[in-house]
């Protein structure tokens, strides 16, 4: 997603063996701040974890990813965020991994099918917001 003079990318690998796994990251033109996060969830559907997806951007105190509605029941939301400044999770949201440089990465577990948004909020700066929902497994 690119938005605001920001971009960034979330990527998933789905059913992949727990522990250490080594991932490499190329960027095929030179990047300003380049920052790389890895995270490891267990328990989401191992063909098909990927639900449904939502970005936005903008320049304001709240940075929304828009809103997407879930197919399943029981579901991990994803948020990661980009900033000019410093976010701070959105109401329901648990940080993960470094919160620093602007960059903000969140995540929820919800039981119920519905319309969802992750937010995060700052000073009013320059912001782009993503998130992405993965289905549980037995769903």
């Amino acid at each position: 997603t690119t938005g605001a003079g920001l971009q960034q990318v979330i990527y998933y690998a789905k059913n992949i063996v727990g522990g250490s796994n080594r991932v490499k990251v190329t960027f095929n033109q030179s990047a300003a701040y380049p920052a790389v996060e890895a995270f490891e969830y267990s328990g989401l559907d191992a063909a098909n974890p990927l639900d449904v997806t939502a970005a936005g951007s903008g320049t304001g105190t709240v940075a929304s990813s828009g809103s997407a509605t879930t197919t399943s029941a029981n579901e991990l939301i994803f948020g990661a965020g980009n900033s000019g400044g410093a976010l701070s999770a959105g109401v329901g949201f648990a940080v993960r991994g470094g919160n620093a440089f602007g960059n903000l990465t969140e995540d929820m577990l919800v039981s119920g099918t519905g319309s969802y948004s992750a937010t995060g909020t700052q000073s009013s700066n320059v912001w782009l917001m993503q998130m992405a929902t993965f289905r549980a497994s037995g769903q």
